[in-house]
């Protein structure tokens, strides 16, 4: 058993994570006690990261399943560190969503909206992947049939729900536009600024309400400086990434191409 609990978090000091972080320990204990397989919820990136610093310190084996391995959320498989993957049952399914409608026409909101009005929890779903006439969702296997049964509409149009191969999942080609800006500085709130169209004092209230996340983690630094590659995401503006640094001005501001998601 893991004894004391408290020294495989205390160097968690994201306080908004801990919750999920002693899910994961509760995981862990009870495959060392029960020797069979446990997975957790669905986890982005920066809480895969902050779970794996407590895996590899259990003797454990574990791996990341979201569907496709492009995920962005995955689960976590634990299991006994005598077993292998190609041993153990995948707990992940997909379920495909279709319709007599332009399914172009809703967005990832009207199917997340659809599935938390069913009174499923995010964090219990995987990627949710919309093509021109239909849509995957990533789902735990316990779950599957749930939605096959009770999945009837999506806003106001009516659905047909099935579980499919995950080898049958479409991956949709991503729309964004990039962006060319001039900027200040990279910093936080001045990436935003230009890349939102707001001033820079808006970008810096939104950053101090918790409203923007850098790389999937809540940030109140106005002055973080970014990097090529870094994620953003802020609240009702959407998701975008700082794809590359292309200079300076004449004027020696920073000249950066931003990708907005659509």
């Amino acid at each position: 058993m893991l004894g004391d609990r408290t020294k495989y978090i205390e160097h968690i000091v994201d306080k908004e994570q801990l919750m999920v972080m002693r899910k994961i320990l509760d995981k862990a204990e009870l495959v060392l006690k029960y020797h069979e397989l446990e997975y957790t919820d669905f986890l982005d990136p920066y809480q895969r990261e902050l779970a794996y610093s407590i895996l590899n310190r259990i003797d454990v084996a574990y791996h990341s399943e979201g569907g496709i391995l492009e995920a962005e959320r995955k689960s976590i498989v634990i299991f006994p560190d005598y077993m292998t993957i190609e041993t153990i049952d995948n707990p992940i399914r997909a379920i495909l969503i279709t319709g007599n409608f332009k399914f172009n026409s809703l967005s990832h909101r009207d199917y997340l909206g659809a599935i938390l009005g069913l009174g499923v929890k995010r964090e219990k779903v995987g990627d949710i992947l919309i093509s021109e006439d239909s849509a995957y969702v990533v789902v735990h296997k316990d779950l599957a049939d749930f939605f096959v049964y009770n999945l009837k509409t999506i806003g106001k149009e009516s659905v047909s729900v099935e579980e499919v191969s995950l080898a049958d999942i479409v991956i949709p080609e991503e729309e964004f536009d990039d962006l060319s800006l001039t900027v200040s500085s990279l910093r936080l709130d001045s990436v935003i600024s230009g890349a939102c169209n707001m001033s820079r004092s808006k970008s810096a209230v939104l950053i101090g309400q918790g409203k923007v996340k850098v790389n999937f983690r809540v940030i109140e630094n106005v002055s973080l400086e970014l990097k090529e590659g870094d994620v953003l995401s802020v609240r009702k503006f959407g998701r975008m990434k700082l794809v590359e640094m292309t200079g300076k001005s004449k004027k020696g501001k920073e000249k950066i191409k931003v990708r907005v998601y659509k």
